[in-house]
């Protein structure tokens, strides 16, 4: 089984970063690693690999290139650190494609379940760069959307089309999950699926985690609280999925 493409677990993470900070534990001492010895590998598919979106200096169109090999720097430290393989498509993220650096403009922290909003194109789009991931792959999973990011709910949206649902799972992406209450982030798989089911993918958050994490063009208060939330309250990270 070792090495098939058949067996591959694929992780659809919407930006630099969002794979280890919803999943890392996992990755650590949980799900995926077990995985990872039985398939021999995890890849994770970082769908935005053009950005701009960093906290040391004003962010230009101009300085995406700068900003997205930094941003690719610390993913592949990452991906040692947590033990997965890469892969970054060239899709442009949400602040490049509209020029506008308001929050208001793609992130809603409530629970918006709506996809009224959502340019079809750039899902299909984003479908056929994800499609050569997936198509063989045993699992992917895509974010659920938890905090309304445009473009974690793109991705989402993507996925659903092209992968069926007893391969689909739905990660609950963090920050935004450790700052909702398990009732909120169950309306919101039960918006999606009504047979959604939460499952365990690892033990509860560990420091380790926390200090495996490495990504300095990023983490700031918001961050750091979240893991701090969610390793104080024992949380686990989980998927929802269809009943197994």
């Amino acid at each position: 089984m070792r090495g098939s493409k058949a067996a591959r677990v694929v992780v659809l993470s919407p930006h630099f970063d969002d794979a280890p900070l919803s999943l890392g534990q996992s990755m650590l001492d949980g799900e995926l690693a077990a995985e990872r010895e039985a398939v021999g590998r995890v890849l994770v598919g970082v769908v935005f690999g053009r950005t701009n979106w960093q906290r040391w200096f004003h962010p230009t169109a101009r300085r995406a290139p700068i900003v997205s090999a930094i941003r690719r720097a610390e993913e592949l430290e990452n991906a040692r650190r947590f033990g997965y393989r890469i892969k970054v498509a060239t899709n442009a993220e949400v602040i490049l494609r509209t020029g506008d650096m308001d929050s208001a403009t793609f992130l809603d922290p409530g629970l918006e379940l709506s996809n009224d909003l959502l340019d079809d194109d750039l899902v299909e789009e984003i479908a056929a760069s994800i499609q050569p991931w997936t198509s063989e792959a045993s699992r992917v999973i895509a974010p659920l959307g938890l905090g309304g990011h445009v473009d974690h709910r793109l991705v989402r949206e993507a996925a659903r089309r092209i992968v069926s649902p007893d391969r689909l799972e739905f990660f609950e992406d963090r920050p935004y999950a450790s700052y909702l209450s398990d009732a909120d982030i169950a309306t919101m798989a039960h918006h999606l699926d009504a047979v959604l089911a939460a499952h365990d993918m690892s033990p509860a958050d560990t420091r380790p985690k926390t200090a495996k994490c490495w990504y300095p063009s990023q983490f700031d208060p918001y961050f750091l609280d979240a893991m701090a939330a969610d390793y104080q309250a024992a949380r686990p990270e989980r998927v929802w999925r269809h009943p197994r």
